[in-house]
């Protein structure tokens, strides 16, 4: 009896926390960061606020709980797209599909962790932790086509912070810019497509070698 009572506290306690940060989700979408009380959110939720201080202390807890559940899907979907079948070269693909996706779909959300002031210490170790799982991703996938010869041999973690770089640059230019830029399967694959094929024509690709200073002869350590 008393595990079944445990059971069913588990139970609530995760319909809570989904309540939580459905509301969360919807205020921030509709009013932003700015306006977001824990008063305003207990009350969309349909709780009190003292209950709502069961499950999180302060806003910052708050948003990196909302953080936490709506990125837990997509860091499971990214770890699965490294560890499948797909070749090296297909699975970084998959994966920046995946990234530009997740963006789109969280727009506002990656707007406010962007902005993130030093006060909302939690949202910005979030933020921080997604961009290492990203990068860790990515480098373990340049390190396996390294491994096959899908890729020319290169310093992985330069060339793992440079697919970073381009996915960070074009959400970042989604996120600044004025006007709305377009992020999904199609911008995905465009970039993909000349960060893997490079921008010159073929029978007009610049071959010199880059400088002495950067590792060119294995991988990196």
């Amino acid at each position: 009896m008393a595990r079944l009572s445990e059971l069913r506290k588990e139970q609530w306690d995760e319909i809570m926390r989904k309540s939580i940060c459905r509301a969360t989700l919807e205020l921030l979408n509709s009013r932003g960061l700015g306006e977001l009380t824990m008063e305003r959110v207990a009350k969309a939720a349909d709780v009190s606020t003292g209950t709502l201080y069961n499950y999180v202390r302060d806003k910052d807890e708050l948003l990196a709980h909302v953080i936490d559940t709506t990125f837990e899907p997509i860091r499971e979907a990214l770890e699965e797209i490294a560890d499948g079948a797909l070749s090296p070269p297909d699975k970084l693909r998959a994966l920046m599909v995946a990234v530009f996706n997740g963006f789109e779909d969280n727009r506002a959300l990656i707007a406010i962790m962007h902005k993130a002031t030093a006060s909302a210490l939690e949202a910005q170790r979030r933020k921080a932790s997604i961009r290492e799982t990203l990068l860790n991703l990515v480098i373990s996938i340049v390190d396996e086509g390294l491994g096959k010869g899908h890729f020319r041999q290169c310093d992985r973690v330069l060339a793992g912070r440079l697919i970073l770089a381009v996915i960070d640059g074009y959400l970042l230019s989604a996120l600044d810019g004025e006007d709305r830029v377009n992020v999904g399967e199609k911008e995905a694959l465009a970039c993909a497509d000349l960060l893997f094929n490079g921008l010159c024509a073929s029978d007009r690709a610049d071959t010199r070698k880059g400088s002495d200073t950067v590792n060119t002869s294995g991988r990196g350590k």
